[in-house]
């Protein structure tokens, strides 16, 4: 799967390197692999 994530403190991220995430769902935007289409609550 793929993430594209705004931070609040950016910085270089490495390849392979771990982080720290949380997700506020009240903020998240999620489409559907297959087509593209936003999926709404």
């Amino acid at each position: 799967s793929d993430w594209v994530s705004r931070m609040l403190n950016p910085r270089p991220l490495k390849p392979g390197e771990q982080v720290a995430m949380s997700l506020d769902l009240s903020q998240a935007h999620l489409f559907a692999a297959d087509t593209g289409k936003t999926l709404r609550r």
